[in-house]
């Protein structure tokens, strides 16, 4: 698994955001990468009891869109993946991860004290969002999308984060 991660994240790691000429948009990698992140995060046992895997999207139709086309008869562990589109905090029930893209233009934190002891894997797209209580963060490094991690917030959520999916990370937030 680590050979494939490895591989994974390496082609993700390397797609330039620069190039006119690539085939991927920004939105694309996002949407694969949240893909993967599910595979990397142990949740406990009550947070995947449910009949399918939901990954919520607020503020970002593309990424909604992509991943769409990603999870299309895809599971995540044992249960079959799909996306939501979120519209308000309430639409953020019974997701296993929220993705808030750089597109949403309510309060942040109000976002994440709303699934706060919650085990819901959180990911921005947003300039300190970690500080803000995020666990994972899309950046961008050397035009490249790239991710941070913050340990602290996802412990909070009762999550676990593989050491594998923590060292491809460009920072790890602890403490």
């Amino acid at each position: 698994m680590l050979g494939y991660l490895t591989v994974a994240m390496s082609w993700l790691c390397t797609w330039n955001t620069g190039n006119a000429d690539e085939r991927y948009s920004a939105a694309s990698v996002e949407a694969v990468y949240l893909y993967r992140f599910g595979g990397y995060i142990q949740w406990p046992p009550q947070a995947l009891s449910g009949p399918r895997f939901t990954i919520a999207v607020l503020g970002d139709d593309e990424v909604a869109d992509a991943l769409s086309k990603v999870l299309k008869d895809h599971s995540m562990g044992s249960l079959p993946a799909s996306v939501r589109r979120a519209r308000s905090l309430h639409d953020l029930a019974g997701a296993q991860m929220v993705y808030v893209g750089g597109g949403y233009r309510g309060d942040l934190h109000e976002v994440i004290s709303s699934l706060a002891h919650r085990p819901v894997l959180v990911v921005t797209d947003e300039v300190d969002a970690l500080e803000a209580g995020s666990m994972v963060n899309f950046v961008i490094a050397d035009g490249r999308v790239r991710f941070e991690v913050s340990l602290t917030s996802a412990t909070r959520a009762g999550l676990k984060i593989s050491s594998q999916l923590l060292a491809v990370a460009v920072r790890v937030k602890t403490g």
